[in-house]
Parts: C-alpha cells; sequence; structure tokens
C-alpha cells in the first residue's frame, strides 16, 4: 500500500503522492472488531512489561552506583 501511496504519478500536482481522486477508490482492508481488540489488548500488555522492564533496569542501575561507589569510595 505504502508503494502505491508513493509512487510517482505524474498527473498530480504533488509528486510522488497519488491524487486524492484515486486514492477514494481504494479498498482498506482492516481486522474485524473483536480481532483488533485483541491486538490492542496485547499490545498493551507489551507496553506494561516494557514499563516493568524499564522500572526493573532503573533499580539495576541505582544499585550498580550503589556499589561501585561503595567500592571506589
Amino acid at each position: 500500500m505504502q508503494k502505491n501511496l508513493t509512487e510517482t504519478n505524474p498527473g498530480s500536482a504533488i509528486q510522488n503522492l497519488v491524487p486524492m481522486s484515486e486514492l477514494k477508490n481504494w479498498t482498506v482492508r482492516t481486522p474485524v472488531v473483536n480481532e483488533q481488540r485483541k491486538i490492542g489488548s496485547l499490545l498493551k500488555k507489551i507496553d506494561s512489561l516494557i514499563a516493568a522492564t524499564q522500572c526493573k533496569l532503573d533499580l539495576l542501575k541505582k544499585l550498580k552506583k550503589g556499589y561501585l561507589q561503595k567500592m571506589f569510595c
């Protein structure tokens, strides 16, 4: 789809963009609502895991800094 959207179109006022009249005729396939919800839920879980991992990483960095300060006063 990206290739179709950005390929050269000499009849367009703006180069490398498909005219709106052609774009309106495109069929865009999307997942059914239930599948969209599942995808959203999965992405939300991934975001939560990333946040939790970031918190653990921050804690480990603080621990490392503290140990280094104790080792090399």
